[in-house]
């Protein structure tokens, strides 16, 4: 989890799946253990993280397409004015 959350951006998500797989993974293994709270909190902890990259993600893609948008009508708009030189 703090290798996760201490990553570039561009590894978080990557970093937070794995550390919920890890965790699954040890709660079947040890449903018993003594440190399955502190897991549960880490494994909230991660969900909780994973949404908000995933959420930056998808706005940062949204980003992109509009900007490509904007570019493409920015260009078609002034094509016709430069034929016209």
């Amino acid at each position: 989890y703090n290798l996760a959350t201490l990553s570039f951006a561009e590894k978080q998500r990557e970093r937070f799946e794995e550390t919920s797989k890890y965790y699954l993974a040890f709660v079947d293994k040890y449903p018993e253990s003594k440190y399955l709270r502190p897991a549960e909190r880490l494994y909230e902890n991660t969900q909780k993280d994973l949404a908000v990259v995933l959420s930056a993600e998808k706005a940062q893609k949204e980003a992109k397409v509009a900007a490509q948008a904007a570019a493409q009508a920015t260009g078609k708009l002034s094509t016709p004015s430069s034929g016209n030189n």
